[in-house]
């Protein structure tokens, strides 16, 4: 397989997970109990194994981004260090290069991008190399060192209780972020029918020009579902531990980094919400559907004294105008059982990516290992699947971006946001946007399509060129065609 060159320069900076540096997440990757325990497949499609050293790290600025959990205040930089190694399913030169590109990895889960982060047994490595250099600004910054302090003073066997109860609860946390918004079985409707959509938008240049469709698609890439996803999954927790001490000091740990999301939990146990409730709520047709402009009805509605059990859909069909939120679809199981057959059978996928720091002799190592959702497909097909979804996240960043569709969802985020910290309905623009202009869009999609084709292909590639890359698993062009 030939070299891409570029690696020796390249660059790859990780926002550090909650429990970074706790020495509290040791195994959790060993076991990932959360992938096995939602049918995937035992054999990944591939695994890219890619040798890192550390160089820096740095305080992360606040950002929204669409992923459920909230910026962490450290990241790691560290660059490619030796060759990279890929296992199972062979790969063509511009599949491999998209695998190793640098760049920024947060740890999140997300439908678009359709990637998870795991930092597990090169936490407390890489936390003690850090630390050598710059240990008491680290401290100060780690999200979880007051707790990491704190349990080392605590007996063994707490220490090792909370460590047990924390890892587990992680697993928890994060196999229903799976369930939300990649396992097509359990995916909330909104994020089924947004992949899907996605994946038309992409192969098919006639949804750009379609109003109604690309309508659509916008208004659901515009709605958010950041506090439905992280909510659905904070129900799953159950910190209960023998020490009533040591599990209110880990309580305390654990929220205290969860902003805005935590009030929302406070809030509905405020108005006796137990989780089943809560699941029960947030699963409804309009929950699935509207997710977190759902949410912040709920929440204004709690606030003005209506009981959890009479919050009506009806009344918030009221608050919903024009284009500002999808229409609610409520399909029978057998037509959902129908619709990702038939997902399964055009998309080859869906296809996901787990993405592992872990420590190895002569540093660390990213690993980047792809798992396919589909019971059926064939290996070609997978790297096709691999293919679109490396495709789709070049061409929807450079779409949501140019198009102004990032800037409103993080607008209307803020907003629901502003709800949870206090605001009513009446004081922020959550449903009052106006509905995009199609026309324009139209030409920023294909500024997008030429952009993803340029960055995957290389500079000289063209779209027809790109077709067949992302329908044939055996094309690849000519090696002198690539990047220099």
């Amino acid at each position: 397989m030939p070299t891409d060159n570029r690696r020796e320069s390249q660059t790859v900076t990780i926002e550090l997970d909650p429990a970074f540096g706790a020495g509290l997440t040791q195994g959790y990757g060993e076991r990932m109990q959360w992938v096995n325990e939602i049918g995937v497949s035992e054999q990944p499609i591939f695994t890219a194994e890619i040798p890192l050293k550390p160089i820096d790290w740095l305080p992360s600025e606040p950002a929204e981004t669409r992923g459920p959990r909230p910026s962490s205040p450290v990241s790691l930089e560290l660059t490619v260090c030796g060759d990279v190694q890929i296992h199972g399913v062979s790969v063509d030169p511009y599949t491999r290069t998209a695998l190793t590109v640098g760049g920024e990895i947060g740890t999140s889960v997300d439908a678009l991008s359709r990637s998870i982060l795991i930092i597990d047994e090169a936490a407390d490595a890489v936390w003690n190399t850090l630390r050598s250099s710059v240990s008491d600004e680290m401290e100060a910054s780690a999200p979880y060192g007051n707790l990491s302090s704190l349990l080392h003073n605590e007996p063994v066997l707490n220490t090792t209780q909370a460590a047990e109860v924390l890892t587990t609860n992680i697993e928890r946390h994060e196999r229903e972020h799976v369930r939300c918004l990649i396992d097509p079985e359990t995916a909330l409707w909104h994020e089924l029918e947004l992949f899907w959509r996605s994946v038309l938008l992409g192969a098919n240049s006639r949804t750009w020009y379609d109003e109604e469709f690309l309508t659509r698609f916008v208004t659901l890439f515009t709605t958010p579902s950041r506090f439905t996803v992280e909510a659905l999954a904070m129900a799953t927790e159950e910190y209960t531990m023998a020490d009533p001490a040591l599990q209110q000091l880990l309580e305390a740990s654990v929220a205290a980094q969860r902003g805005a999301e935590e009030e929302l939990m406070r809030c509905f146990d405020r108005h006796g919400i137990d989780s089943e409730t809560l699941s029960e709520l947030l699963r409804t047709p309009v929950g699935e559907t509207f997710c977190d402009l759902w949410v912040a009805y709920i929440v204004d509605t709690l606030r003005s004294g209506v009981p959890p059990k009479t919050i009506d859909p009806a009344g918030f069909r009221e608050r919903v105008s024009g284009g500002a939120a999808p229409e609610m679809i409520a399909l029978p199981a057998e037509s959902r059982r129908e619709f990702l057959d038939f997902v399964y059978d055009r998309c080859f996928g869906p296809v996901f990516e787990v993405v592992r720091l872990r420590s190895s002799e002569t540093g660390y190592v990213l690993e980047r290992t792809w798992h396919s959702m589909n019971p059926t497909v064939s290996n070609d097909d997978s790297l096709l699947a691999v293919r679109r979804a490396l495709f789709r996240r070049q061409f929807l960043s450079r779409f949501s971006t140019n198009g102004g569709l990032a800037e409103q969802l993080a607008a209307r985020t803020e907003a629901v946001e502003r709800v949870i910290q206090g605001a009513s309905l009446d004081e922020v623009s959550l449903f009052d946007q106006p509905g995009p202009d199609t026309t324009q869009l139209s030409g920023h999609l294909t500024d997008a399509e030429t952009a993803a084709c340029q960055a995957l292909l290389g500079p000289q590639a063209t779209t027809e060129e790109l077709r067949r890359w992302l329908n044939d698993p055996t094309y690849a062009l000519n090696d002198s065609r690539r990047h220099h």
